[in-house]
């Protein structure tokens, strides 16, 4: 896909010069840590597709230059500048991300056969017989839903 823009990289360059670590993908890019806010839990999204960022904790957005400048608190033009030095002078920006370890592959848990209709009514009677009706839940069943006590103890 071609990008929206004449700029000699794109948002997943200065994603790896800023090192941010990938949490997940999406269909439109990545899910990263946010380096605006700090949050761990992979609220940045990133999205490759039109060079822009947005997280969605902190709910800082803006383009892939903005991103940059955000980060090292400079202007987008020194921003531009230091992503092209960084580019152009032969850095490997792979080289200088971090690495995590791969998270271990999880094995497939097969799906048991769903029991009999006769079997789950059972159980689900028995489940449901287990639970208390609170005060409130009551009042509300008989204010609300207009049902009388006989009613509700009928339909449990």
């Amino acid at each position: 896909m071609s990008q929206p823009h004449d700029f000699p990289f794109d948002i997943t360059d200065v994603a790896e010069l800023l090192h941010l670590r990938i949490r997940r993908p999406s269909p439109q890019g990545l899910y990263v840590d946010c380096p605006i806010c700090n949050d761990k839990r992979g609220k940045m999204h990133i999205n490759t597709q039109t060079d822009t960022w947005r997280c969605n904790y902190c709910d800082e957005s803006g383009g892939m230059l903005a991103l940059y400048a955000k980060v090292h608190s400079i202007s987008t033009s020194t921003a531009y500048r230091e992503i092209s030095d960084a580019l152009l002078n032969g850095v490997n920006l792979s080289d200088h991300a971090v690495k995590y370890p791969d998270k271990p592959k999880e094995t497939p848990v097969e799906a048991a056969p769903a029991a009999d209709i006769a079997v789950r009514h059972k159980t689900y009677t028995a489940l449901l017989a287990m639970l208390t009706l609170s005060k409130e839940h009551r009042a509300h069943l008989q204010t609300v839903r207009g049902l009388p006590d006989e009613q509700i103890e009928r339909l449990g």
